[in-house]
């Protein structure tokens, strides 16, 4: 037909709005011209317009059924408007007629993978297992199947099964990150870390320059009682990244795990000489003399840290409470006095304070409480605290006032209930005290 020859010719010229219409005149013509139908629906594909594709695969069957060309082409224009499972039963009556097509099965793969991922996205899981264990049956070979298989075989909580998708898919290709992060992770989760390590080691060789692969090595050289391979790789790392602070964080927690807090300190001192952003290596510096329990550094180091620029209330938090280990509330006090001048609506740093002077002046936790109580007045634990100061002084009646208040809050803490029923039980009302225990 002369008409489907010069849509041929107007498609090789790249003129294919043209050769559309050329063929639809055609078969306007002649309704039955199968090959005219092919063509459009190829067209149709390539133009991004697949429901046309449809109607013209259709039009073909209709006339010529059992021809696995068209078949394909009904199949495609199923899969792009993404209704698969009817895609999949074209493609599977493709593989009857021509059992050696060259792409049936791999058409036949891909369409389970995405009926397996709308399944796993819809949280149909175990229908997620089926259609990716189909997709695998069709195409063994296909590393992609053999991974998504098993990230729905481990959230069906069959790791062992996805272990073994995943070794195959590393068969397939050995050099796939994907899997071999999937793998990582699997044998981190079931504590496997030897088997951990071997994979690492793999994604660092493939992957020299990613930071992260490399810190996650040296990590499972230190799980694995390797150290002196930990220190070399950090080593090298810091002599390529010389002022990146995650390697100093991970290389310095390898000192102090092992009470080597002087090489742990040496460390940061290095990184203090490389950059101008000190703050929070003098804060992990004070971490360091913290837990070395030399609390005049710690202290010290903390407050180079409140110098070095915007701070947080949880710096004088660590100074306090290094105070509050030497048992020095009175210090502490002081330490969040000075935190309030810079953060005087902080709500946790006025309650540290009211929980510090509990402890040697209860009066003055009370007025801080009273004071914070005007800001927050349904706050029930600044009940509860305030009856437990006025039961401390011999206030009584505001003691019960504040409890009674609490429990009205719904607080969860079971200290006013307990106080009322004692309180209750004093002054002769059972009734009442039983009904607060």
């Amino acid at each position: 037909m002369q008409l489907a020859k010069e849509a041929v010719e107007l498609h090789e010229q790249g003129k294919t709005g043209e050769a559309i219409l050329r063929l639809e005149q055609a078969l306007q013509l002649d309704p039955a011209f199968v090959p005219g139908y092919i063509t459009l629906a190829q067209l149709y594909l390539e133009t991004g317009q697949p429901p046309k594709a449809e109607r013209a695969a259709r039009k073909a069957l209709a006339v010529r059924m059992n021809n696995p060309d068209i078949h394909t082409l009904l199949g495609l224009a199923l899969f792009r408007q993404e209704r698969y499972a009817e895609a999949l039963q074209q493609f599977e009556r493709v593989l009857e007629l021509r059992p050696d097509h060259p792409r049936a099965r791999s058409w036949i793969t891909l369409t389970h993978l995405n009926l397996g991922i709308e399944a796993f996205q819809n949280g149909q899981k175990e229908k997620a297992v089926r259609e990716f264990s189909a997709a695998v049956h069709a195409d063994p070979n296909n590393p992609q199947a053999r991974r998504n298989l098993a990230v729905a075989l481990y959230e069906t909580g069959n790791p062992r099964k996805a272990e073994v998708q995943l070794l195959e898919a590393l068969k397939l290709a050995p050099h796939d990150k994907e899997i071999l992060s999937m793998l990582l992770s699997l044998y981190k989760q079931q504590r496997k870390f030897e088997r951990a390590l071997q994979i690492a080691e793999k994604l660092y060789q493939l992957e020299p320059d990613n930071l992260d692969a490399a810190l996650e090595l040296a990590f499972l050289y230190r799980f694995n009682n390797r150290s002196d391979r930990a220190i070399a790789l950090y080593r090298k790392l810091l002599a390529r990244y010389p002022r990146e602070k995650r390697i100093y964080d991970d290389f310095a927690n390898l000192y102090v795990v092992r009470g080597k807090y002087k090489q742990a300190i040496g460390l940061y001192r290095e990184l203090l000489e490389k950059t101008s952003e000190n703050r929070e290596i003098y804060r992990e510096i004070g971490k360091i003399y913290e837990m070395a329990e030399k609390y005049g550094e710690a202290r010290q180091n903390y407050r180079n840290a409140l110098q070095g620029g915007s701070c947080d209330g949880d710096i004088y938090q660590s100074i306090a409470e290094t105070y509050l280990t030497q048992n020095r509330p009175d210090r502490a006090a002081q330490v969040y006095r000075e935190a309030l001048e810079a953060f005087p609506d902080d709500w946790q740093l006025q309650w540290n304070l009211g929980r510090v002077y509990e402890q040697y002046d209860p009066r003055a936790a009370a007025d801080l409480y009273r004071t914070m109580l005007k800001k927050w007045p349904e706050n029930g634990e600044l009940h509860v605290r305030l009856g437990e100061m006025d039961r401390r002084l011999g206030n009584r009646d505001q003691a019960v006032a504040h409890f009674q208040q609490a429990v009205k809050t719904r607080t969860r803490n079971p200290l006013p209930y307990h106080r009322l029923a004692a309180m209750m039980a004093e002054s002769g009302d059972t009734l009442t005290a039983v009904r607060h225990e």
